[in-house]
């Protein structure tokens, strides 16, 4: 489970370390984000927001001098759909990475969805 205790914004990409040298990256919603979605669904009229709708697009860029390796879960990546695939972002190099359908209503279920995983080559 991903940890949001010093997220600012109301979406943030978070790293958390693993015993063995991987990352895992996962988008987080701030904790507020369920109220502030409910105090503007309260003040539209004739309206309501459908966060079924919604989608996230993430750029994965590396801007280091090595490749790093990535294991994106269910998503599309640069336009491929994928269930669990190994990339090798080279550098200077970027992923486009498309949250599916599950990945974007486990964000708003749960308040995070995991991107992949990866490590430094």
């Amino acid at each position: 489970m991903s940890r949001n205790e010093n997220l600012k914004g109301i979406v943030g990409l978070v790293i958390e370390e693993a015993n063995d040298g991987v990352y895992f990256l996962n988008l987080q919603a701030n904790p507020n984000l369920p109220k502030a979605i409910s105090d503007i669904e309260s003040a539209l009229i004739f309206a309501s927001l459908d966060a079924s709708q919604v989608g996230f697009i993430i750029t994965l860029n590396n801007d280091t001098r090595r490749a790093v390796t990535f294991n994106i879960y269910d998503s599309f990546v640069n336009g491929v759909a994928t269930d669990y695939n190994t990339f090798e972002l080279g550098p200077r190099s970027e992923l486009k990475v498309r949250a599916s359908d599950v990945g974007a209503n486990l964000f708003f279920n749960r308040g995070w969805f995991g991107i992949g995983e990866f490590t430094n080559n």
